[in-house]
Order: C-alpha cells, then sequence, then structure tokens
C-alpha cells in the first residue's frame, strides 16, 4: 500500500467518522435541549469541570510518566489490530509520541473553551434545531466558535498522525497484515450484524 493509497483509505474514514458524528447530532441535541434549564446547565458544568481537572491532573505528572502512558495507549491501540509490533515499529511510535505530548495541555484549554462556549450556548435557551446545528459547528468546526487558529494546529497534528500511521503501515510485516485484515473483518461483520 503506498502513500495515495493510504490517503485515500485515510479520507474515506475520515468521512465515514464524520457522517457519524452528523448522525449522532440529533440524538445529542434531544438530550441537550433539557440541559437549557439552570439547574441542568450547572449540573452538566460541573460534570465537564471534573472531568477536565482528572484531565488536568494528568498533566501535572512528569513528562516521562505521560509520555510512556501516550505510547502505551497507541501501541495497544494498533496492536489490536496487528497483534505484537516490532522495534521499528515500536520506535516510529514512540518518536511520534515525544513530538506530540507537549501538545496536550494546548488541546485541553481549547476542551475548556468549547465547553464554556456549550454551556454558554445552552444559557440562551435555544431549541433543539438550532442545538443541533450548534454542535455540529462545535464538533466539526470548532474554529468557527473558539480559537479560529485552532484549524491550523489541529491540520498539523492530523498531519503528523498520518505520517505516524504511513510509517507504521508500511512497516507491517505479512503476519501483521494478515492479522489487521483478518481483524477489520471482524469489526465490518460486526457493524453490519448491529445495523441489520
Amino acid at each position: 500500500m503506498g502513500r495515495n493509497r493510504l490517503e485515500k483509505s485515510f479520507a474515506e474514514g475520515r468521512v465515514l467518522i464524520l457522517d457519524t458524528i452528523k448522525g449522532a447530532i440529533p440524538f445529542a441535541a434531544m438530550v441537550l435541549v433539557r440541559h437549557r434549564w439552570e439547574e441542568k446547565r450547572n449540573y452538566f458544568r460541573d460534570r465537564m469541570k471534573e472531568r477536565m481537572e482528572e484531565q488536568l491532573e494528568g498533566l501535572s505528572e512528569p513528562r516521562e510518566e505521560r509520555l510512556e502512558e501516550r505510547i502505551e495507549r497507541i501501541v495497544d491501540n494498533f496492536e489490536r489490530f496487528t497483534g505484537d509490533l516490532n522495534d521499528q515499529q515500536l520506535k516510529i511510535i514512540e518518536n511520534h509520541a515525544a513530538k506530540n505530548i507537549e501538545y496536550m495541555a494546548y488541546r485541553l484549554a481549547n476542551r475548556q473553551l468549547r465547553q464554556q462556549a456549550l454551556i454558554g450556548f445552552l444559557a440562551a435557551n435555544p431549541d433543539e434545531a438550532a442545538i443541533a446545528g450548534y454542535i455540529e459547528r462545535l464538533l466539526l468546526r470548532p474554529y468557527e466558535i473558539v480559537q479560529p487558529e485552532y484549524q491550523e494546529f489541529s491540520a498539523r497534528a492530523i498531519a503528523r498522525f498520518k505520517d505516524m500511521l504511513f510509517k507504521i503501515v508500511m512497516s507491517l510485516t505479512s503476519q501483521q497484515r494478515q492479522k489487521a485484515a483478518a481483524t477489520l473483518r471482524s469489526y465490518a461483520a460486526a457493524f453490519v450484524g448491529l445495523s441489520s
């Protein structure tokens, strides 16, 4: 699989993710319309704040611990599809994680701004259709609501991820490719079964 084919697959996967998000938005709006009242908004805000505090607490861990945890999560995600990774593949992941570990604080700050924007929006007592439109912007084009410069940051992060993904895919052994194909077929069958 060459870089062009991988780029095409990545783009197709991104379309599926976007379609899934768009499909879930009406259901999220149906739930969020009940969170417009102050008591519900405050509860919702407090739960988001608790989760954010947990994540910010993680940033206070030493860099090496955070890096080790990040590498482990990425490795686990790949190995779910490919089986055990080899030393070359582990090094690719380590390099990627090391280049990106410092960006977590910026990502969390942006998430916090988006959460605050959502709570503020709900305080205006919008109807369900307005909530659905706002959620779509907030999830798919958040730079339209907060931090316009985040669009460029996000594009660079995606490019770094795609570069790592390409390097890993190009380094897969025949056995790893077969395992990945079997795993993906199994997931596809499960999704077909769920949608029937």
